[in-house]
C-alpha cells in the first residue's frame, strides 16, 4: 500500500492532420481530471507521450470516447523504445523572428510534408526537425539540446542554420565558427552525397547568394570537425555546409546561413523590376536549397514520397504565353493561337486593355470590331485570356500604389511619354484591366503580368486585394528559380495569397529567339529535370521568322511535360497547397509505404494531384477503396479526386 507507480501513455491519431482536444469531459483522467495530459494530437501513433504517477486502484483515461486503464497490476513496460517516428513529415520549429515562414513555404513549394512545430519537444517526434532561423547562444535550453543530441542519436534528422551556439557544436560536428557579411557566393564541394544529386550542373553547383539589389546579410562559416563531410563551401574557403553521420541512421546537417535569407532574398526580388535579367537564364539560386531539403528528406525517409510539381502524372510543366501589349500584335495573335492549337496546346494570352489614345499607342481594346473578332477566334480555340494593365506604363514600377477604389470608365491613365505616366496607379491598373476582361472575355480571371516585367514593392499584396491569385510578372534569372511562390507581405501577416510563376523564355532581349531555340530547349529541360515549370513569353507580332520560333519551340516541347495556360496550372498548384500529405512504414507490403492525403478543409475539394515516388522498388499505390494504380517511369502516380475535408489512403508497395 502506498506504493508509486508510473504509467505510460501515448495515442494514435488517424487523421493527416493534428487534432484539438480540449481538457474536460472528452479528454480526462479519473482521478485528478487535469495531470498533464497533452490537447493536441499529431497525426500518426506516438508512443510514451507522457507519464503520470499514481498509487494504487484503477487510473484511467478518457479521450474522446475511448478509455485506457492503468493499475498495479498493468503489464510492467519494458526499457524505453527508440522513438518511432511517424508522420514522416519535417517539423519546422522556428527560432527567430521568421517564424520558420521561409523553411515551411518552401518545403511545401517543392512538395515535402512540412508541420510547424512550437516547441523542439513537439518536433522530435518527426523523422526530420529543421531549427529554423539563427538562434543566438542561449536561445536554445540545455533540455532541448539534449533532446535533440537523443533524437539524432536514435535516427532522427535534424538540419541547423547559421549556428553560433558554442554549446551546439559538439552535436553537429563544429569546431569554430566566422561571421561575416560579405560572402557572396557558395560552392557545392562533393557530389557523392545523395543529398545534392539533384544538383547536377555547373551552374547549380555555384551558388550566388547576392540578392540583386546589394544588401548585406550575415553568414557563418564553419570549421569542421574531423568526423564532418564538408558538402559546400563559401568563397572564403570555410564550409558552408556540412553534414556529419550519427549512428542508427541519425543524421545532422548545418547551412552557414539562415534560408529566409538563401531563399526568400531572391524572391524579394520579384517585388522590383526584372529587366537586369529578362532573357533566358538558368539559375537555380534560389531553387537549389529546396532541392537539396527536398534530397535530404528522400535519403532519409523511405520511398521519399512528395507531392509531385507537375500535374497528370507528368515530369514538369510547360505553359506558354502570349503578351498582347500593342495594337500591331491583335490581327497576328490568332496565328499564334492557331499554331498552338495545331500542337494540341493551349496557351494563355495577356492582353493590355489599351482604352485610351497617347504616346505609346491607339485604343484598340474594344467589344467590338476587329480586336473583339479577334478574342472571340482565340477563345473558341481555348486560350485563357489574361490582363496586362490598363497603361502599359514603362515607369510602372514608379506608380503610387492608389486607393483601390478605381474603376471604368472613370480611370483613364495617359502614358505622355518614357518617363511620365498620369493618372495610374498600381492598383487601378490591376483592379480595371481585370474588370475588363472580366466582363468582356473571361468572367473568371485570376492571372496578370505587369507590362514590361516591371513591378513595384507591393504588387503581390495589391494582387490579392483585386483577386489576382497567379502572377507572371517576374524571370527565373531575377528571382533565382522557376518554382512558383510566394512572397511575404510587408505588413509582417505571413505571404500573400498570390504565387507568383515565373518567365523562363522570353522573345525579345539578345539573339533573335529563331536563332536560339536550341537553347530555349536546353533551359526548359533543364528545369524540367528538377521539377520546375517553364513560363514561354512570346510577344505577337507578324514577322514569318517569329511565328515559325514560336511553332519550331512549341513542337520541341518533350513529351512527358504537361502543357497549359496559367490558369489551369494555378487551380493545381491552389488544389496542391489545400492538401496535407503524410506517410508511415507500411503494414501491408513489405518495405512500402501507408500514404494519406487530405483535403484541409470542407470547402475544398482537392482534383488531380500526383505524388513523385522516390523509391524506385515501389511500383503501385493499393488504394483503401480497393483501386490500384501504377507508379510510371518518372515516379509519379496520380491520385483520385478528394473530397473537401476527405482523405485518400493507400499502400505504396514493390
Amino acid at each position: 500500500d502506498g506504493a508509486k507507480y508510473v504509467a505510460h501513455f501515448g495515442y494514435s491519431n488517424k487523421n493527416a492532420s493534428r487534432v484539438e482536444i480540449a481538457v474536460g469531459s472528452s479528454n480526462r483522467f479519473t482521478p485528478g481530471g487535469n495531470v498533464g495530459q497533452p490537447t493536441l494530437f499529431q497525426p500518426g501513433r506516438l508512443v510514451d507521450v507522457f507519464q503520470v504517477t499514481f498509487t494504487d486502484g484503477n487510473l484511467v483515461w478518457t479521450l474522446d470516447g475511448r478509455t485506457s486503464t492503468a493499475s498495479p497490476s498493468s503489464k510492467v513496460c519494458a526499457a524505453p523504445p527508440a522513438p518511432v517516428f511517424f508522420p514522416d513529415q519535417v517539423a519546422v520549429v522556428p527560432l527567430d523572428a521568421t517564424a520558420g515562414g521561409a523553411e515551411y513555404q518552401g518545403l511545401r513549394a517543392i512538395g515535402v510534408p512540412a508541420v510547424i512545430a512550437p516547441t523542439i519537444a513537439e518536433a522530435v517526434k518527426y523523422r526530420i526537425v529543421i531549427l529554423a532561423g539563427a538562434p543566438a547562444p542561449g536561445t536554445i535550453a540545455p533540455d532541448d539540446i539534449s533532446r535533440l543530441s537523443a533524437f539524432a542519436a536514435s535516427g532522427g534528422v535534424l538540419v541547423g542554420e547559421a549556428l553560433t551556439d558554442p554549446k551546439l557544436f559538439a552535436l553537429f560536428g563544429i569546431a569554430a565558427t566566422s561571421e561575416r557579411t560579405d560572402r557572396s557566393a557558395i560552392d557545392w564541394v562533393t557530389k557523392d552525397d545523395p543529398t545534392v544529386a539533384q544538383l547536377d550542373r555547373a551552374s547549380e553547383r555555384h551558388v550566388d547568394i547576392d540578392d540583386r539589389f546589394g544588401s548585406a546579410f550575415r553568414t557563418v562559416g564553419y570549421a569542421e570537425q574531423k568526423s564532418v563531410d564538408v558538402l559546400a563551401r563559401f568563397d572564403d574557403g570555410t564550409a558552408a555546409v556540412i553534414h556529419r553521420c550519427v549512428k542508427d541512421g541519425g543524421a545532422v546537417y548545418a547551412v552557414g546561413a539562415r534560408l529566409t535569407d538563401l531563399v526568400t532574398r531572391h524572391h524579394e526580388g520579384a517585388r522590383w523590376s526584372a529587366k537586369a535579367q529578362y532573357q533566358n537564364t538558368f539559375d537555380t539560386s534560389a531553387d537549389g536549397w529546396l532541392l537539396w531539403l527536398r534530397g535530404i528528406y528522400r535519403e532519409h525517409v523511405g520511398g521519399g514520397v512528395t507531392m509531385s510539381t507537375a500535374p497528370a502524372g507528368k515530369r514538369f510543366a510547360v505553359l506558354p504565353t502570349l503578351s498582347l501589349n500593342f495594337s500591331l500584335g491583335v490581327g497576328p495573335t490568332t496565328d499564334y493561337v492557331r499554331e498552338a492549337a495545331a500542337r494540341k496546346v493551349t496557351p494563355t494570352v495577356f492582353v493590355w486593355t489599351k482604352v485610351v489614345t497617347d504616346w505609346l499607342d491607339v485604343a484598340f481594346f474594344s467589344d467590338s470590331g476587329p480586336f473583339d473578332d479577334v478574342m472571340q477566334k482565340i477563345k473558341t480555340q481555348g486560350a485563357e485570356i489574361a490582363s496586362q494593365t490598363v497603361a502599359h506604363s514603362p515607369v510602372f514600377d514608379k506608380l503610387p500604389m492608389g486607393t483601390g477604389t478605381e474603376s471604368f470608365p472613370d480611370y483613364k491613365p495617359f502614358v505622355a511619354s518614357r518617363t511620365v505616366t498620369t493618372g495610374a496607379s498600381v492598383l487601378g491598373e490591376i483592379r480595371v484591366s481585370r474588370q475588363l476582361i472580366q466582363s468582356r472575355l473571361n468572367p473568371r480571371m485570376t492571372s496578370f503580368r505587369a507590362g514590361y516585367l516591371l513591378t513595384s514593392p507591393r504588387l503581390a499584396v495589391a494582387e490579392e486585394a483585386a483577386g489576382i491569385r497567379d502572377d507572371s510578372s517576374t524571370t527565373q534569372g531575377w528571382v533565382g528559380g522557376a518554382l512558383p511562390f510566394s512572397i511575404p507581405r510587408f505588413d509582417g501577416t505571413g505571404y500573400a495569397d498570390v504565387t507568383t510563376f515565373p518567365v523562363v523564355v522570353e522573345d525579345e532581349r539578345g539573339t533573335r529567339i529563331d536563332q536560339r531555340i536550341d537553347e530555349a530547349e536546353e533551359l526548359i529541360e533543364a528545369n524540367g529535370d528538377n521539377g520546375a515549370p517553364s513560363v514561354i513569353l512570346f510577344h505577337p507580332n507578324g514577322w514569318d521568322w517569329k511565328l515559325k520560333a514560336w511553332d519550331n519551340l512549341l513542337m520541341h516541347i518533350p513529351s512527358d511535360a504537361w502543357t497549359g495556360t496559367v490558369q489551369q496550372f494555378g487551380d493545381f498548384w491552389q488544389d496542391r497547397g489545400r492538401t496535407a500529405l503524410v506517410t508511415s512504414p507500411s503494414t501491408a507490403c513489405s518495405a512500402g509505404r501507408h500514404v494519406e492525403v487530405r483535403s484541409l478543409n470542407a470547402a475544398w475539394p482537392v482534383k488531380g494531384q500526383v505524388l513523385d515516388v522516390a523509391g524506385s522498388k515501389l511500383k503501385k499505390l493499393v488504394l483503401g477503396s480497393g483501386d490500384v494504380r501504377t507508379v510510371n517511369g518518372d515516379g509519379k502516380v496520380v491520385l483520385p479526386d478528394i473530397a473537401g475535408g476527405g482523405t485518400v489512403t493507400g499502400e505504396l508497395c514493390p
